[in-house]
This record gives structure tokens, C-alpha cells and sequence, in this order.
């Protein structure tokens, strides 16, 4: 009897033990609720130049944003969650890493494919001519680190075009025949990636294509000879870009321009129609060595912006553009001003009535500028002649400061991406 109550004893505890170990087992394999996090959302339109024109382009009609959780999308919220006094949403989220996708203003149809980074037609499709609002998305390496911190997470949205204005001066002493046309070969893309890969960079889609953009009946005013295009907006574009003005007896000038056209800016381009020009090859070393746009002002006045602390070399090219050639040409240099004591230059030996001819267009000189940036220019003047005409030029070579980010950095100082200078041609 005794050994009887023992093997139930004994069998109803190992029944009690394996059912607490099932149990256990059964509560180890019962995944966490992941933790959530009451997030709060704004919006915010990146500062870039202002493109303004009959759209209003910061107001926001239509919007999707996506809060993707690796690859699934965990919140989709339109215009209509951003109702909050402050113009904020609220969401619930889970706490992680996230990736963000936004577009504004775009069609519907690209609602459910959003997240995805898509060539689109911005231009084609959402900012054509009955337009009311401008084209904007986020860039694909916008990610937010949600937790349990109070914080506001921006939605950060860009204008999905670029605007370019075109200037045609004409600087040529008889102003006949006059100019016909403009023609800049690939210069607007037909596609665009729906979201940039950062900012300031260009990825184009892939096989984009390209069409030229032209400009006839150019209107010149009397008193400063120039013809100014009205403002168009472009996708994104980078490369060497073929320029030609047609003249009206069917004879052209002929160039190019090399530039990165990132979207959310503004892009100048100036034309000036010479006789004569300079062209510039400026070189710098710091560290590292790069090369340095020369930009036009009025009266023949080339700029040159030098870094501080770097030593330069400036090869200087006569160009004959009135199509007679070089006929018992010269030039003269004149001493280098005194307006900016920060920098030396090297040369001792100037041009002084030295023949120019197409085998000998070019002049080089070379300098440093001091570590202390100095405000004021230096002043070199150059004079030509040419069959029996005298042309003035002026080169001013001025100085910029550098951060500490930018004296090992190796570059090519040109139009920088993100904050697009004026660029000049000489036809």
C-alpha cells in the first residue's frame, strides 16, 4: 500500500515537473510585443535658392510619406494626419531604425509604388503648365533612430527640379549680323530619379535620355547690349555641355560649359559674344592639388578666387573669336597691383609687346598666397592689339578662407554642387 501511494506520489510530480517545463518552453517561444513609441512628425522644405515662378513653390498640396521598417512600409501618411495645431502628425511607431520616403505634390498613380526609387517625369507629369505647386520628395539616405526619448522627427522635403537662366552679352564691336539663335546640346534630361541619393549629388536614371534646349528670337536691349531668357526649370544634369549661337548669316560660335545642375537651385549660365577673350587654366596646391573656375565681369574683367595658404599657376590662352585670325597681334602685361598683400606673384618677366600667333596664344605665371586671408584684389592688366584694334583686359585674383575640412581635401573647385556659381562662357 505504502509503495503504491510512492509511484503515484512520484508520477504526479514528474507530470507536475514536464508540465512546467512544456509550459516554460511554450512562454520562451511566445515572440515580445515590440516596444512602441508615441512619435511626433514635422515638415520642413529644405533651404536651397528660390525658385520662384507662377507655382507656388513651398506650398504643399498632396502628400505621402512612408516609415518603412527595413522593407516594410510600417506607416503611410498623407496631408490629412498633419493636422496638429503646429502643422505636425502624430504616429504610432515601433522603436528601431527607419527609413523614410516622402513625395509632395506628385500624381497619384505613384502612390503604392512610392517607396521605391523610380525614374519619374517631374517635369512632364507633375509641373506642367496648369500646375499649382512644385514637385518634392526626400532623399533615399533620410533615416530616423526612433526610442523612447521625446523628439520630433523632420520630414525633409526638396524641390525635385532645378532652374537655369540664360544671358546672351554681346561684346562685339559691330553688332552685325545679329544673333539668330542659342542651342545648348543635352542639356534638359527626360527623367529624374524620384528620390537624390544625398545632397548635392546627381544620379541620373539609368539610359536617361537628353534633349537639346534652344532659344530663337532673341531680344537685345539697346542700351546694354544683353538678351535674358525667361527662367525655365530642368531635371537634375551633369556633364560637358556643347553651346552654339547662330548668327544671322548662318555662321556660328561654338563652346561648351562643364557643370553639375543639382535640383533645388538656381543655375546662371552668361554667354558673352567677344571678339577677343582670355581663356584660364588656374591650378592650386594645398595638400592636394585642384583646379578653379575664372568667372566674367564687365569690361573684360576676369575673377580668380584663390584659397588661402595654397601656391597657383594661371595659364593664360588669347582668343581670337571674330573669325579673321591673328593678323600682327601682340600683348603687353602690366605690373601686378598691390590690393591684396596675401599674395605674391612669382613672375618677373611679362609679356611687353610679345607677337601672339595661334602656335603662341598662351602666357603662364605662378605665385603663392599667404596662410592669413587678406580682403582686396590683385590687379594685373593685359593689353592687345590686333590688326590695328586695342582690347583691354583685366585679371583680378582675390582670396577665400578655408575650414578645416577643406585643407587636405583633394578637389576640383568648380561649380560646387549644393551652391551652383555663375558660369561664363566667351564665344
Amino acid at each position: 500500500m505504502t509503495n503504491r501511494r510512492f509511484d503515484t506520489t512520484v508520477r504526479l510530480a514528474l507530470f507536475a515537473l514536464l508540465a512546467g517545463l512544456l509550459a516554460g518552453c511554450s512562454a520562451d517561444e511566445t515572440p515580445a510585443r515590440p516596444e512602441t513609441v508615441t512619435a511626433t512628425l514635422s515638415l520642413r522644405t529644405e533651404a536651397g535658392d528660390r525658385l520662384t515662378k507662377a507655382v507656388n513653390e513651398s506650398d504643399i498640396n498632396t502628400l505621402d510619406v512612408y516609415i518603412l521598417n527595413g522593407t516594410t512600409v510600417e506607416q503611410h501618411l498623407t496631408k490629412d494626419n498633419f493636422t496638429n495645431n503646429n502643422g505636425t502628425a502624430t504616429v504610432e511607431l515601433t522603436a528601431g531604425t527607419k527609413t523614410i520616403r516622402a513625395v509632395a505634390n506628385a500624381d497619384n498613380s505613384y502612390e503604392e509604388t512610392a517607396p521605391a526609387n523610380t525614374a519619374v517625369n517631374a517635369l512632364g507629369d507633375w509641373l506642367d503648365n496648369d500646375a499649382t505647386a512644385m514637385p518634392m520628395s526626400t532623399t533615399l539616405d533620410t533615416t530616423w533612430n526612433v526610442s523612447t526619448t521625446p523628439t520630433e522627427y523632420e520630414v525633409r522635403l526638396n524641390r525635385m527640379v532645378a532652374k537655369m537662366n540664360v544671358k546672351v552679352v554681346d561684346e562685339r564691336a559691330n553688332q552685325t549680323p545679329a544673333v539668330s539663335s542659342v542651342t545648348i546640346d543635352g542639356l534638359l534630361a527626360g527623367m529624374t530619379n524620384l528620390y537624390r541619393s544625398g545632397y548635392g549629388t546627381i544620379d541620373l536614371p539609368t539610359n536617361v535620355t537628353a534633349t537639346d534646349w534652344s532659344w530663337e528670337n532673341l531680344t537685345f536691349n539697346t542700351t546694354t547690349a544683353e538678351a535674358t531668357h525667361e527662367d525655365f526649370y530642368l531635371h537634375e544634369n551633369k556633364g560637358t555641355f556643347p553651346v552654339t549661337v547662330k548668327l544671322g548669316d548662318n555662321t556660328e560660335r561654338t563652346g561648351s560649359f562643364t557643370a553639375t545642375i543639382p535640383r533645388n537651385h538656381i543655375f546662371p549660365l552668361v554667354i558673352h559674344l567677344t571678339d577677343y577673350s582670355l581663356s584660364f587654366k588656374v591650378t592650386y596646391q594645398l595638400a592636394a592639388i585642384g583646379t578653379l573656375p575664372v568667372s566674367k565681369g564687365p569690361s573684360n574683367t576676369y575673377n580668380i578666387e584663390l584659397p588661402e595658404g595654397c601656391t597657383y599657376e594661371v595659364e593664360v590662352t588669347a582668343q581670337n573669336n571674330s573669325g579673321t585670325g591673328w593678323n600682327n597681334a601682340s600683348w603687353t602685361w602690366g605690373t601686378p597691383g598691390t590690393g591684396n598683400a596675401s599674395i605674391t606673384v612669382n613672375q618677373t618677366d611679362w609679356p611687353d609687346g610679345t607677337a601672339i600667333s595661334d602656335a603662341a596664344p598662351t602666357f603662364t605665371f605662378t605665385g603663392k598666397v599667404s596662410a592669413q586671408h587678406v580682403s582686396g584684389t590683385c590687379d594685373i592688366p593685359v593689353t592687345l592689339t590686333d590688326n590695328g584694334k586695342t582690347i583691354n583686359f583685366t585679371i583680378k585674383m582675390s582670396t577665400s578662407e578655408l575650414n578645416d575640412s577643406e585643407l587636405n581635401k583633394t578637389t576640383t573647385k568648380s561649380v560646387h554642387p549644393a551652391s551652383p556659381r555663375q558660369i561664363d562662357i566667351d564665344l
